[in-house]
């Protein structure tokens, strides 16, 4: 119990730079409505920006947008469709 209780005063801000920590929050932030830029971001080394571009960057949080919407949806469809599968085993 002592450790638990020394993990667990260490607060989410441990957790958070765990680095296998971060798209496991990410996968759950539509479900706990968190917005978690500085958790789901990508790091920019210095001089990238100016050899892409404004459009460029642009381009890319496009990208990054519709494949984590797209990612979304397919976890929704797993987690939906696991319950249902296993209310059917329930109940038959």
């Amino acid at each position: 119990m002592k450790w638990g209780g020394q993990f667990f005063r260490g607060g989410y801000g441990y957790l958070a730079r765990m680095w296998h920590f971060k798209p496991l929050l990410a996968q759950f932030s539509p479900i706990l409505g968190l917005k978690l830029a500085g958790v789901v971001t990508v790091r920019i080394e210095k001089g990238w920006l100016e050899k892409v571009g404004p459009q460029g960057v642009y381009k890319a949080v496009q990208v990054l947008g519709v494949t984590n919407q797209k990612s979304q949806s397919y976890h929704f469809l797993k987690t939906v469709l696991g319950f249902l599968f296993g209310l059917f085993l329930f109940i038959f």
